[in-house]
């Protein structure tokens, strides 16, 4: 027989405070539960270019395979380990030339004879330090923690079973998905805010900057030594002019001017001044503007004939004064930082139905 459980008022008044509480919660921290229960697999495209490189190959003929193939990235193959053991990215193009850069113009001997493996064994992190990759079954929120841990901007996604690599995923593709879910989702609070309320991106001094006149090679030191991806362009007044991104090294090596880092960044970009239509302005917003209109501007960026693809927006000032910098990484780590008490809240609601049940059984 089912006997009826009695409860007090009291205690189901206490329960409806702390689902309420948990609900609110739960809806503003919607975007972190979307990433926990939402797999790598759901954001696989149905047909997409991935390349793979054998370590033996030459590191000039591997970066002109990056170019001619339009992608900013590899996964390299070792046969005589019949493994995949890494991923060849522009950084590795930037080490490179940075390595065998000599005070005097010269030919580099180094990235025209050296191959990726023998590239490779000359650091030791990337000699001994094993492929971080995840699998289409692992979590946005498991893949993008592997991301801001490591402080990576591609991630493998290989297949546990058969071992063949599937796509590189990148902070922008996971918060493309999430922009196109977003009318699914309940409405969050935070995307309403802007990002001087929220505190998102990073602020002068502590964004690098440089002059039009500094030489390519300064650029690529500052590149390394920092760990970013851009460096904005800066006139006498620091007002914006220009940016220069880690994408433009590949410059380099379509007009084969990687021999003449002693080149100012502002003639490097010459290409990009006389080609606006495929190389637009910097894209920029303000600390005042919405948390969601910074994402739908950067998801949109690149889908006409740009070459570009924006993975940050430069914050500005009204007289275009550079004030800041807000990148993909920061979004997605404010996105995936842990909810306060959600779990605790959902717990306690199910402790009190519990004990209230117990206590009050006749």
């Amino acid at each position: 027989t089912v006997r009826p459980v009695l409860v007090s008022l009291s205690s189901l008044s206490v329960c409806f405070r702390v689902l309420l509480k948990f609900l609110a919660e739960l809806k503003q921290n919607a975007f972190f539960y979307f990433f926990k229960h939402h797999t790598c697999y759901d954001l696989l495209p149905a047909s997409a270019k991935l390349v793979i490189l054998d370590t033996e190959l030459r590191i000039k003929k591997a970066f002109y395979a990056l170019v001619f193939n339009n992608v900013r990235s590899a996964i390299l193959w070792d046969s005589s380990q019949q493994t995949f053991v890494g991923i060849l990215t522009i950084t590795d193009f930037i080490k490179v030339l940075v390595n065998n850069f000599k005070p005097k113009p010269c030919r580099m001997g180094g990235f025209e004879t050296e191959t990726i493996s023998e590239w490779r064994s000359l650091d030791p992190k990337t000699a001994h330090h094993p492929l971080v990759y995840t699998s289409p079954e692992s979590s946005l929120l498991e893949a993008a923690r592997l991301l801001i841990k490591h402080r990576f901007h591609r991630l493998p996604i290989i297949d546990p079973v058969f071992g063949n690599p599937l796509h590189i995923l990148t902070h922008k593709r996971i918060l493309k998905y999430l922009y196109l879910n977003r009318y699914k989702l309940p409405q969050s609070t935070q995307m309403s805010q802007t990002l001087d309320e929220l505190r998102l991106g990073t602020y002068v001094p502590s964004v690098h900057v440089i002059r039009p006149e500094t030489p390519i090679i300064d650029a690529l030191r500052l590149f390394l030594i920092h760990n970013v991806s851009c460096l904005p362009v800066v006139d006498a007044n620091n007002r914006l002019t220009e940016l220069y991104a880690k994408f433009d090294v590949f410059n380099l090596a379509v007009t084969r001017s990687y021999n003449e880092l002693h080149m100012s960044v502002h003639d490097a970009l010459a290409f990009h001044r006389h080609n606006r239509e495929r190389y637009p302005q910097p894209l920029t917003c303000l600390k005042t503007d919405k948390l969601e209109s910074v994402i739908e501007r950067v998801v949109k960026s690149g889908v006409s004939l740009c070459f570009t693809h924006v993975h940050r927006l430069i914050i500005v000032d009204k007289q275009h004064l550079i004030e800041g910098l807000i990148s993909l990484s920061d979004i997605l780590k404010f996105f995936i930082s842990d909810p306060p008490s959600n779990e605790l809240a959902s717990q306690t609601v199910s402790g009190l139905i519990v004990r209230s049940s117990s206590s009050l059984r006749p």
